[in-house]
């Protein structure tokens, strides 16, 4: 009837459009839903990937920023940066968290961002069994004993030969008197020997800095010297002291650097006298020549300080056991004072202090955390700011904003 119908162009029956609609509603309207909840999660997952990437672009903005994070660099207004971020107040004294925070927008989509800084002076390492948590702070500084460069250093190294020659010098002079004046004295080497000459010679490192013949260049030399210094029960002739008044010289290095790039001053010694001194000299010119923040390393080799050394130390030929009365003075002439701003040395702080007051380095002579003198440098190094970048909904709201909104959070750290 139906097909019949249809062939006389009388079209559907009413029944048949009923059962046609409910047939379509049936299949339509869950897809509608579907694509409609397929067009919500898109737009979900495009706000939560934009979010993603604000994130990781505030992370590495911060990492590779050239200003610090510390407490105390961000709070500087000229220092902060203030154009992009907000820090938010009250700000900790360093080390401590605090937060900044921005607007960002990705793809046409605007964001809030806060950023959580940690700032880090040391780092929680040893782990207590006993209570289960990390329990000492192990410091991220390191030790540094800078290496050694011709083009910026000058570098001076002394050889035994140096001291027994000096001896061998003042001896010669002796024998020669005795000879010259036999009628009058009587050479007598039990009282006037190599061990008692060496007892009574004082060693002068002088370190000279002069222009040299290139523009922006100095000469920089070392020349040791080694004076007799008479004692009440010395039998040593003054009269050779007095026909030969200068000391016993000895020219070590010399070296021509940029004025400008002259850093450091590297003297290894051998303290085997008993009063040493080392005296930086410049002319005028030298000192205006750029000259300056250096630093003096003063290095006692193959010795102990005479309070810390132990028997082995005392009977092993190779270790040199310092006068119990060992003083070593250092000092620059006036066209250099201040040049030199740090000092460090292998020498006693502790007990006898073997470095003389009377020289004007010895305010700028650099200690250890238990006061004794140092060879060895420490700088921050590795030490990191941790980082956590949070994005939130921009609803218009201020800092702080609501944790609900929150769409991601990516972790990083800044090495400062």
């Amino acid at each position: 009837m139906i097909k019949k119908l249809w062939k006389e162009n009388k079209g559907f029956t009413l029944i048949e459009i009923v059962i046609t609609t409910v047939v379509l509603a049936t299949i339509s309207i869950p897809l509608l839903a579907y694509f409609s909840e397929s067009m919500r999660h898109s737009a979900r997952t495009k706000q939560q990937q934009n979010a993603v990437v604000a994130a990781q672009d505030a992370v590495e903005e911060l990492k590779n920023a050239s200003f610090s994070l510390d407490n105390d660099k961000v709070a500087d207004p000229s220092a902060a940066p203030k154009a992009s971020w907000t820090v938010a107040s009250p700000l900790p004294s360093a080390p401590a968290a605090y937060d900044m925070y921005k607007n960002y927008t990705v793809n046409g989509s605007s964001y809030n961002v806060v950023a959580h800084v940690t700032p880090k002076k040391s780092v929680n390492n040893v782990y207590n069994g006993s209570n289960g948590l990390y329990d000492r702070n192990l410091s991220y500084s390191k030790a540094i004993i800078p290496s050694m460069d011709s083009n910026k250093d000058l570098i001076s190294t002394e050889t035994a030969q140096y001291l027994s020659d000096a001896k061998l010098y003042y001896g010669g002079l002796y024998s020669t008197y005795c000879k010259d004046h036999k009628n009058t004295i009587v050479k007598d080497t039990t009282k006037v020997n190599t061990t008692t000459i060496g007892n009574h010679l004082k060693r002068k490192i002088v370190v000279g800095i002069k222009p040299g013949a290139s523009t922006g260049k100095i000469i920089a030399t070392v020349t040791y010297e080694y004076s007799y210094v008479k004692d009440a029960s010395d039998e040593y002739p003054d009269a050779i002291l007095t026909a030969h008044p200068d000391p016993y010289k000895v020219d070590i290095a010399k070296q021509s650097i940029d004025a400008d790039k002259f850093e450091n001053i590297f003297i290894f010694y051998k303290p085997d006298t008993k009063n040493d001194e080392v005296e930086i000299k410049g002319s005028t010119l030298a000192s205006t020549l750029g000259v300056a923040n250096m630093k003096l390393y003063l290095v006692a080799e193959n010795s102990v300080a005479n309070s810390l050394a132990t028997p082995g130390d005392r009977s092993d030929p190779d270790i040199i056991v310092r006068d119990m009365t060992y003083s070593m003075k250092v000092s620059t002439d006036t066209n250099l004072t201040g040049t030199v701003t740090k000092a460090y040395t292998n020498l006693c702080a502790t007990g006898h202090d073997e470095i003389a007051s009377s020289g004007n380095v010895s305010t700028v002579m650099q200690k250890d955390g238990s006061g004794n003198y140092t060879l060895i440098t420490t700088e921050d190094s590795n030490r990191l700011v941790d980082i956590t970048v949070s994005v939130y909904k921009d609803k218009g709201g201020s800092y702080p904003f609501d944790e609900s909104d929150k769409l991601a959070s990516v972790d990083g750290n800044k090495v400062q």
